[in-house]
């Protein structure tokens, strides 16, 4: 039991109950909640969720279908086409976050949960392969919008169901199949729409969600006053939502090893190819990370309005990965020197097949462009990144590490405009994506270097002899830290645990 209790407060402090699971036997089982809170306290089942075989399984999916949103928008590498991206990639998320939710709240490897999950992955399939042609005529209209609403109507209707035989859930569950109805109904409309009507209902749908979202899991509890309510497991939310970063960072992988873009042996293009891993290697890095403290409150435990900035922000942090990542691919791939045709030599031995390549585009800036969505790309989900490791509040005492968070994290925001604004210089493509590997890595190793422990630790383990008064400091710091939090979290976290 102290194992299960010290990995539960393992992202903050918190009350926690255990309580034993129904028994799991036949096809069918009845469902129940892993986790909810009681009167403020958090209630938690000891068994497994399940098989994470079909999580996995479902988010292999997912690695086709961001690749190909993100193909189509830097094949043209227009506005219009990042806007496009956009619009046909929130759904996908939204789809991702109910099957999050659902396999977060319940148990799900019986029978028709199994099912469950395979007619959601059917439903994709359908949208991916339809959702470049959606503007070609109402009927693409209708299978890109269809399996959407399907899939939505789907995941609240299976949330219903559980209702009548969760207590816990009822409520609120009840609540959010009522309000995602309306926003299937509204969304519809998409299919027989003009094109700039299609752009309004679809974004006013998309920020309908995260309103009814928010009210579902936070303003409604408080309105109610709810006995019982949600509770989210953090560990899964932490690692379902770091799966999702790793697809979105594979992107970058792939790109640079499919249909091998840097044959030839040592060249500019090799060269790219190299930068581009570095890159994505550090991103991982910047993420997995954090904030960089030894201990620390996690963004989804600390408050609620940290919670939902840390959900939210998973949005254009995925969005802006995923294309840097495509068109890093082509950038690498390319026979040019420069950006702009104008100012390109061509590589000898390449002459003849870079005369009739697509890879450099029908347009003259059209290696500009990628350029631009490249270096935009990393610069938002390096801020992105920094926002949400400013979420998590630090429990370490003032004087244990080298430098304080906002002095370790700050300086990613000028990384970010440097990589931002040599993306518009028309220098060389491989003197581009050099600057921006070493510009990341430097960074990397200032927060690496600045977050080695000095002070209290360098005194505990220096001063053993002196009667531990160091060491007594030093954690009397961070237990006012804890429970400063501790207050704070109580009086503002209601949808996490």
């Amino acid at each position: 039991m102290s194992e299960e209790y010290d990995f539960v407060q393992k992202y903050g402090e918190i009350s926690v109950e255990w309580i034993e699971s129904p028994p799991v036997s036949g096809l069918i089982i009845r469902p129940y909640a892993l986790n909810y809170f009681h009167n403020g306290t958090l209630h938690r089942t000891k068994s497994e969720r399940g098989s994470s075989t079909f999580e996995l399984f479902f988010d292999l999916l997912y690695v086709g279908i961001v690749g190909n949103l993100a193909e189509a928008a830097t094949e043209k590498a227009t506005g219009a086409s990042i806007g496009m991206y956009v619009l046909l990639f929130l759904p996908v998320w939204q789809v991702w976050t109910d099957m999050r939710d659902f396999m977060n709240y319940y148990y799900n490897n019986d029978i028709t949960q199994k099912l469950y999950v395979l007619w959601i992955m059917t439903l994709l399939v359908i949208y991916a392969n339809n959702a470049s042609s959606i503007l070609d005529s109402k009927g693409e209209a209708g299978m890109v919008v269809g399996s959407y609403i399907l899939a939505r109507f789907s995941a609240a209707t299976i949330t219903l169901i559980y209702t009548f035989f969760v207590k816990e859930h009822r409520k609120q569950m009840r609540s959010l199949f009522i309000l995602v109805c309306i926003s299937m109904l509204a969304i519809g409309f998409i299919i027989i729409a003009p094109l700039k009507a299609k752009i309004v209902i679809a974004s006013v749908c998309y920020a309908y969600d995260i309103i009814a979202y928010i009210f579902t899991f936070h303003w409604f509890i408080k309105l109610l006053k709810c006995e019982y309510s949600t509770a989210l497991s953090i560990e899964h939310e932490v690692e379902r939502h770091g799966a999702f970063y790793v697809i979105a960072l594979g992107e970058f992988l792939y790109v640079i090893v499919s249909h091998s873009p840097a044959v030839g042996g040592f060249n500019e293009r090799l060269a790219r190819a190299v930068c581009v891993l570095v890159t994505a290697y550090c991103f991982s890095w910047f993420y997995f990370r954090g904030e960089g403290s030894s201990k620390a409150v996690h963004a989804l435990r600390r408050n609620y309005y940290t919670a939902y900035a840390w959900l939210l922000i998973h949005i254009p942090l995925i969005l802006s990965l995923i294309l840097a990542a495509d068109a890093s691919g082509d950038l690498t791939s390319s026979l040019k020197f420069y950006p702009y045709s104008t100012r390109n030599e061509s590589y000898g031995e390449f002459e003849e097949i870079e005369e009739n390549s697509s890879v450099s585009g029908e347009r003259d800036d059209y290696l500009h462009s990628l350029q631009i969505i490249y270096g935009s790309g990393l610069s938002v989900a390096l801020l992105c990144l920094t926002i949400m490791a400013f979420c998590d509040k630090s429990l370490d005492a003032p004087d244990v590490k080298r430098l304080s968070p906002i002095v370790r994290l700050s300086p990613r925001i000028l990384v970010a405009g440097a990589i931002l604004g040599m993306s518009f210089a028309s220098m060389k493509i491989t003197l581009y994506m050099g600057l921006t590997a070493l510009f990341v890595v430097i960074q990397l190793i200032f927060e690496t270097v600045s977050e080695l422990p000095v002070n209290c630790v360098s005194r505990e383990i220096v001063d053993v002899s002196d009667d531990g008064i160091a060491e007594e400091n030093c954690k009397g710091q961070r237990q006012t830290l804890r429970s400063e939090c501790d207050k704070e979290s109580a009086e503002k976290s209601l949808i996490v645990q």
